[in-house]
């Protein structure tokens, strides 16, 4: 099995979300730039500035991403269950969450056209994070 760097599939990954935009109409706008500090690059949707807490944005997340797998009638898998969802990628707890960003990252799951490319998107996609309050993002 042939192993690529992740810059190889990011820059592949958008130029396949090129291809769908063009074929299937807007699509959401990226940044490759890190966004919050402990960004990791990966596709990051556009920010809106409006801020969500992390039960919000895993809970959106979570959604698209069993919606999606049942629409496409995928085989049952494992899915890493909320809030570990986007504390794996960030690994921290508690932090706030850009709306328009992760809405980007649920349009994305939503529009994966295989059960396999629904596994990658949700590795892929990095919801911007605000992490200058850390706790702000979980109830008092």
């Amino acid at each position: 099995m042939r192993t690529y760097p992740i810059g190889v599939f990011s820059a592949f990954f958008v130029s396949l979300l090129g291809i769908v935009a063009v074929n299937c109409g807007e699509a959401p706008s990226y940044d490759e730039s890190e966004a919050g500090s402990g960004g990791g690059g990966g596709l990051i949707p556009e920010p809106n500035g409006e801020r969500i807490t992390e039960a919000v944005a895993c809970a959106r997340l979570e959604s698209a991403q069993e919606a999606r797998l049942a629409g496409l009638q995928c085989p049952p898998v494992t899915l890493r269950p909320c809030p570990d969802l986007l504390r794996s990628k960030f690994g921290a707890a508690c932090l706030e969450y850009d709306d328009g960003s992760v809405e980007g990252c649920a349009d994305l799951i939503r529009a994966a056209k295989t059960c396999a490319l629904i596994a990658e998107t949700v590795e892929a996609c990095m919801p911007v994070h605000y992490d200058e309050n850390p706790g702000a993002g979980c109830p008092k």
